[in-house]
């Protein structure tokens, strides 16, 4: 105890459990152990105060999570009821600079997840800071809305877009490529058009500027189709805006008038995409963007997924700057599956986008990512996104079994990418694991030391003229690379549950950091009883 008091920077007020099962004894922070008051202040931190500590002497500070957490090993391996259970709960109880809370995005894969959630903020006594999005619930996110708001710029809105896109693609090669051009153009278009004729920026207007475009350029001449359609109608309310603001032009301020020239150059460009281009391509390739932009929309125009992301918005992503947790309970191994996974790889990308905007001067607390059964949850943006995680104070966790899972799910380079996302996590915690390519991994990772081997050798030898023998003993000493961490140690974790007595093995690697132990990794043992009350 003398020890934490030293070294906790004022966490020491709250509970504190020893495990001293072996000589790694763990001391660490727990808000809900059966001891501790359900009630607390907790103290003002700053981002170098310990979030972790462990009895050996060793601390993990706030600001180190801020450069990535992942967390990796098999299915039943305790990593989540464990070491994710302590660091989630640790997150939650902490208070930065006159009481700021930590905020975030919590994903969920499994169905069971809201609940341990609800419990972990209801131990930290942040129940009230949940937003919980979810099907037939209370809140919603007009996410197109929201984002032509924040940020209009149609390249930022088509960027959107095309990671969604690329998540339903994801198994797609990149002879794609024609395709994926051809709604991006059609998209920006599309965006454009929408902007210029000064209507509500809504998925279904963009849906409607699209589905009613021209397929031929008979249709384009037609007066019957110019009556009826919509997109033809988004280019009368542009052509007119522009010949009013023509009438104005004297009194339009240098810069207004710079403005809206540029606003025109882009009407008359998705102008002649609509009446001329689009209805010229060859039916063919153009079915197949537009399929593949229907594809990409169709889950957001009907049942959940239209009451969740294009109705009304009931909550701000600046609200998880200011403590909020935004959970979001469409599991993908649940009722909403392949669509949940969507919806939350998209309120991800969303949210990553949001963060990197900010500015930490004014909104300095840190806030958190989080995605147990990461591998659903991964796509090509998280590989940039890590690159400037820390200065933009994200804690980001990530969790899943092996480093295949995140291959398989990145696509053809997915080992390439793979490995770049997994070097943006600086902070690498591996619990029990039968992969033997995770386990070779981690091992290289961790990396190998020179270490000495002696040896003695025997023998003896007789010269042809000599009736006796000479003996030829002696002791060599050799230099040789060592993993520190042999593969085979990864296997034998104890995995938690009643036949370990609760206990979970884990080891943590920091790169550009010797722990007390005079190593780059060190060996802790967790309780899973004393972790989750």
């Amino acid at each position: 105890m003398n020890f934490l008091k030293k070294m906790s920077n004022g966490l020491h007020s709250l509970a504190v459990i020893t495990d001293a099962i072996s000589n790694q004894v763990q001391q660490f922070n727990l808000s809900n152990d059966r001891h501790a008051p359900r009630s607390f202040s907790p103290p003002s931190l700053t981002l170098d105060s310990p979030l972790l500590l462990f009895g050996n002497g060793d601390i993990v500070r706030i600001s180190e999570l801020t450069e990535g957490v992942f967390i990796a090993g098999a299915t039943g391996s305790g990593k989540s009821s464990s070491i994710g259970a302590l660091l989630a709960q640790q997150l939650l109880a902490i208070r930065l600079w006159e009481g700021r809370k930590t905020g975030g995005l919590v994903l969920c894969a499994k169905p069971d997840e809201i609940g341990v959630w609800r419990r972990y903020l209801a131990s930290a006594g942040r129940i009230d800071d949940a937003i919980i999005l979810e099907a037939g619930g209370g809140h919603s996110y007009n996410f197109f809305e929201e984002e032509a708001k924040a940020n209009p710029d149609t390249e930022n809105l088509i960027a959107m877009f095309l990671e969604v896109l690329s998540i339903t693609q994801e198994k797609k090669q990149s002879s794609d490529s024609y395709w994926m051009d051809g709604v991006r153009e059609l998209l920006r278009n599309g965006i454009d058009l929408l902007k210029s004729s000064r209507e509500k920026m809504t998925l279904n207007a963009l849906c409607s500027i699209i589905d009613q475009a021209p397929l031929s350029i008979a249709d384009a001449d037609s007066k019957e189709w110019q009556e009826s359609s919509y997109c033809y109608q988004a280019v009368e309310k542009a052509a007119g805006h522009f010949a009013e603001m023509k009438n104005k032009l004297q009194s339009l301020s240098p810069k207004e008038r710079e403005k809206l020239q540029s606003e025109e150059r882009d009407f008359k460009v998705a102008y002649d995409y609509f009446l001329s281009k689009f209805p010229s391509l060859d039916e063919r390739p153009r079915s197949g963007i537009v399929s593949m932009w229907s594809g990409l929309v169709d889950m957001f125009r009907r049942g959940v997924m239209a009451d969740l992301f294009c109705s009304k918005t009931s909550f701000s992503l600046s609200d998880l700057e200011q403590g909020k947790i935004l959970i979001l309970n469409l599991p993908v191994l649940g009722a909403m599956k392949e669509t949940g996974r969507v919806a939350q790889v998209l309120m991800k990308y969303l949210f990553q986008r949001h963060i990197q905007a900010r500015d930490v001067s004014l909104s300095p607390a840190p806030v958190v990512i989080w995605a147990d059964e990461a591998h659903y949850f991964c796509s090509q943006n998280d590989v940039m996104f890590m690159t400037t995680a820390r200065s933009s104070r994200v804690i980001t966790v990530y969790i899943s079994q092996t480093v295949r899972n995140l291959q398989e799910v990145l696509g053809h380079k997915g080992e390439i990418s793979a490995d770049a996302l997994l070097a943006g996590f600086q902070t690498k915690v591996f619990c029990c694991n039968g992969d033997d390519y995770s386990n070779q991994w981690a091992s290289r990772l961790i990396g190998s030391v020179w270490t000495s081997r002696g040896g003695y050798s025997k023998g003896q030898s007789q010269q042809d003229s000599s009736p006796t023998t000479t003996r030829n003993d002696g002791f060599n000493v050799n230099e040789q690379l060592t993993a520190q961490i042999d593969p085979v140690k990864f296997t034998q974790l104890r995995k938690g549950g009643v036949s370990n007595s609760f206990y979970v093995d884990c080891i943590i690697f920091q790169p550009g950091k010797l722990w007390a132990n005079g190593k780059n990794h060190l060996e802790i043992t967790l309780h899973q009883k004393q972790i989750n009350g």
